[in-house]
């Protein structure tokens, strides 16, 4: 039973019906294409401008890159 909770597949269907759908804050250190994470805090709503900046961010990014 132990080993069927480790199994990659049950962790990421646990994940995906965790995180898929909802926002979050994190905070942390980038690394290449990975985030170490410091801290994240779930975000109980959001704004249309704050989405808007959040996708625009990305974007921005790689045009300096």
């Amino acid at each position: 039973m132990a080993a069927d909770a480790l199994d990659p597949g049950v962790v990421l269907d646990k994940l995906k019906h965790e995180l898929v759908g909802r926002y979050y804050t994190v905070t942390g250190h980038k690394l290449d294409r990975y985030i170490l994470v410091e801290s994240i805090t779930p975000r109980t709503s959001l704004d249309r401008e704050l989405l808007d900046q959040m996708l625009a961010e990305p974007l921005a990014q790689q045009e300096v890159e």
